[in-house]
């Protein structure tokens, strides 16, 4: 059988700080960033195409790709009615799928982030908040964490409102690194912020919150539809960027500038990255209303609305397998992003070039790029790319 658990109001809850100061608050950004060089000649890097990962699925979306130590390939797909984790071998065989949609136990409704835990893998979902771990061989449940159950404790002892618990992943055998979020309505609040931090599940009858940091949440645009307000996303938005390594370094970033905090297993701050990244100017007239012509109520919503003055600045941002941040950024082409490769441990830019923004990069592993491509139907495949850096 296997070990569920569903932490309910009956843990115990204990927040790190005193009953007088029990709000989780910001760090502060005071250590001095180390500034990325605009003007120097980096690497770039080379894509030569190797593997298609698709099996005929016909996959409407990929919503996450990961891929272990010996190059098994798992992808999160959903199409009508279906939304597993299929598996694919190195070479590109189809091994089979793990979990199905739904709310039953080893189900899943929105697939955030797939990530291994030796045999096992995690599955986070967002919507139905919670993850679940699986045996990669068989797809078998081997436990499940329920973050809904604990919403009302926490709102309850930290005196804050909290709306969600979202998975962002399991940090260590003890933590898992969550977001939790105030409540609110996007249409009277389009900008917010939410907070980054740990649950610590280090005894077998308590729970501890560990705050790590505040960030700012996706960004809605608010208009009017016959005296309704009526929030919607940008196709390029303002979001929270997350990714970290195991048990060491949690790297965040709002893609709204090119700033990137970089925290211990401690939730300190140890350093932060910034590039003099010149935004780009958002012209609603030319770049929104346009996409909208064919329907004229969506186009007088798009219309009232007041919009941000700049674009983002980021697309994406992971971690590959050898500790370097793999951040893409917007350009005026929007068909194409910018990518810069930032060697942690050397704190510089590696190597920097451009890729299409409709083959957006997954993941970097083993030498190779994995990348989430249309075919001719417009089905969704994971592509493999083998990589080299070359030129100075």
């Amino acid at each position: 059988m296997p070990f569920i658990i569903w932490m309910a109001a009956a843990l115990f809850l204990f927040i790190g700080c005193s009953e007088s100061d029990s709000t989780i608050r910001s760090i502060s950004d005071g250590e001095k960033p180390i500034v990325l060089k605009s003007d120097s000649l980096y690497q770039t890097v080379i894509f030569n195409q190797n593997v298609v990962y698709t099996d005929s699925l016909l996959l409407d979306e990929i919503q996450d790709v990961a891929v272990d130590g010996s190059g098994t390939v798992f992808m999160a797909g959903e199409k009508w009615n279906h939304l597993e984790v299929h598996k694919f071998s190195f070479t590109g065989t189809y091994l089979g799928s793990i979990g199905q949609l739904g709310k039953d136990p080893g189900a899943f409704e929105a697939v955030n982030r797939i990530q291994f835990n030796g045999s096992d893998i995690w599955v986070s979902d967002t919507q139905l908040n919670r993850m679940t771990r699986f045996d990669t061989s068989t797809g078998a449940v081997q436990e499940i964490v329920d973050l809904d159950s604990l919403l009302i404790r926490v709102t309850a002892d930290t005196k804050r409102s909290f709306a969600t618990i979202d998975p962002a992943g399991q940090f260590d055998s003890d933590r898992l690194l969550v977001e939790l979020t105030d409540e609110r309505n996007p249409i009277y609040q389009p900008e917010f912020e939410f907070s980054y931090a740990f649950l610590n599940r280090s005894l077998p009858d308590s729970l501890r919150i560990e705050p790590i940091t505040d960030a700012k949440s996706r960004r809605y645009v608010v208009g009017d539809y016959a005296g309704r307000p009526v929030a919607f996303s940008l196709a390029i938005n303002e979001r929270p960027l997350i990714d970290f390594t195991p048990g060491e370094l949690i790297y965040i970033a709002n893609s709204s500038e090119f700033l990137i905090r970089v925290f211990s297993q401690n939730g300190n701050l140890v350093r932060l990255y910034r590039f003099p990244y010149e935004r780009l100017r958002l012209e609603p007239e030319e770049e929104v209303f346009p996409s909208y012509t064919y329907n004229r109520q969506l186009l007088m919503v798009r219309e009232s609305a007041e919009y941000p003055e700049y674009w983002p600045a980021l697309y994406h941002m992971f971690l590959d397998d050898q500790q370097k941040i793999w951040v893409s950024t917007v350009k005026p082409d929007r068909g194409v992003s910018e990518w810069f490769v930032i060697d942690d441990s050397e704190k510089q830019i590696v190597a920097r070039f451009e890729w299409p923004v409709e083959k957006p990069i997954w993941d970097v592993k083993n030498g190779r790029a994995y990348t989430v491509e249309s075919d001719s139907a417009g089905f969704k495949k994971v592509v493999s790319y083998d990589i080299e850096f070359s030129g100075q």
